[in-house]
């Protein structure tokens, strides 16, 4: 499996070192990381540690990283 490389910090360090995320890009944030793990279930792809360590924010909207397959 291949994934686009995403460049920053993720989600635990940003909050860590700016503070909390507010207003409209709270909610862009949380609405985009809910629905990456829909968006990839057709594919058979599961996230089994969903956490601020895998979620990386952008200006297009939240990444989250470390997927791995369901099955063998």
């Amino acid at each position: 499996m291949v994934s686009e490389f995403i460049e920053g910090p993720t989600l635990k360090r940003h909050v860590r070192e700016r503070g909390p995320i507010c207003g409209n890009a709270s909610h862009r944030l949380t609405v985009g990381t809910a629905t990456a793990p829909t968006a990839t279930r057709p594919s058979d792809l599961v996230h089994r540690d969903l956490m601020p360590d895998n979620v990386i924010p952008g200006c297009d909207g939240p990444r989250v990283i470390d997927f791995g397959r369901s099955g063998p």
